[in-house]
């Protein structure tokens, strides 16, 4: 989240959703690159492991000179080849991480999915990019979708959406309410 104060904690399951405090530490961050935060492979956007996940962002992207054309590239990539898994978003778990390779063996996903790998790819290619959770709509559901760094600016990309209606949807009068950024 950038340069300041953190508090880190570590925390042992007691029973259930408890669980009690074993350490504590204090830490200041400065001078940090937020671009080079958004390229590095994490637990929710695990891409560094995966051999086949880089092939494919190196391949999709090979004839591209520009980011801008590598989020294109990719994009249209994801949109054209993978479906909503509808039994998965009723029976996910509290806890659930993307599994990248998994993903992209099945061509099907919950928006989890969807931004984690969308993140992958375009990271594994240089292009930062944000994974972010949070509520959407006047229902507030909760939410995974992608900022993009291009030409000097975070975009905004759901590839949930982008997937179910086949393109890009650019214009939206839904609300977007940031919980997390990964």
């Amino acid at each position: 989240m950038g340069e300041g104060e953190y508090t880190v904690r570590l925390m042992r399951q007691v029973s259930g959703t408890r669980y009690r405090e074993v350490a504590r530490k204090q830490i200041t961050l400065e001078s940090v690159n937020e671009h080079e935060l958004f390229l590095a492979s994490v637990q929710s956007v695990a891409w560094d492991g995966s051999a086949e996940l880089k092939e494919l962002a190196l391949e999709l992207t090979e004839s591209c000179e520009t980011d801008s054309e590598k989020v294109q590239s990719i994009h249209e990539y994801l949109v054209q080849n993978f479906v909503y898994d509808h039994q998965k978003a009723r029976t996910v778990e509290a806890g659930y991480l993307p599994d990248l390779g998994q993903i992209l063996a099945d061509k099907k996903g919950i928006c989890y999915d969807f931004a984690s790998l969308f993140a992958g790819l375009l990271r594994s290619v240089g292009v930062p990019t944000k994974l972010l959770t949070g509520y959407v709509g006047v229902g507030r559901a909760y939410h995974a979708w992608n900022e993009v760094y291009q030409d000097g600016t975070w975009e905004r990309y759901d590839l949930t959406k982008d997937i179910a209606n086949g393109k890009r949807v650019t214009e939206s009068t839904a609300t977007y309410e940031i919980r997390y950024v990964f």
